[in-house]
């Protein structure tokens, strides 16, 4: 035993909390003729009207109707992609933010202007395990 009563091994992790954050991370894998810098610029103020309808949808308190974590493009690895990662209180307020993003007309806007440069579109529903910095 070492000195202070440790045994030396790692802490074992807390339990998540019950209604622990999910996090939606929505990959976009361009075609050939497309370009990060075209739908990043497309994605500025529609990013902004997607938050914006799902705050109205949620709610204004802080973290309710979710919060972008990252909004960026890979370098390494499957290049011409880009990640939003977005963090929610619950699944059902993840589901609840992408049925309002889909009524607001500037998010519409941004997609329909980039779709065709989208060769591949996926979501994931992540959870984080308790020993994760990001919760």
């Amino acid at each position: 035993e070492r000195e202070g009563g440790s045994t030396g091994a790692a802490p074992s992790p807390s339990p998540l909390p019950a209604q622990a954050a999910v996090y939606e991370m929505r990959t976009y894998r361009l075609s050939a003729i497309a370009s990060i810098r075209k739908l990043v610029r497309a994605f500025e103020g529609g990013l902004a009207a997607k938050a914006a309808a799902a705050r109205r949808e949620l709610g204004e308190e802080p973290g309710a109707a979710g919060e972008l974590a990252l909004f960026g493009s890979v370098e390494v690895g499957d290049l011409d992609a880009v990640v939003e990662l977005w963090r929610y209180p619950t699944a059902e307020a993840c589901a609840r933010a992408r049925r309002a993003a889909r009524l607001a007309p500037e998010w519409k806007d941004a997609v329909r202007s980039v779709a065709t440069g989208v060769s591949q579109f996926k979501v994931q529903l992540m959870r984080a395990e308790a020993l994760s910095p990001m919760q």
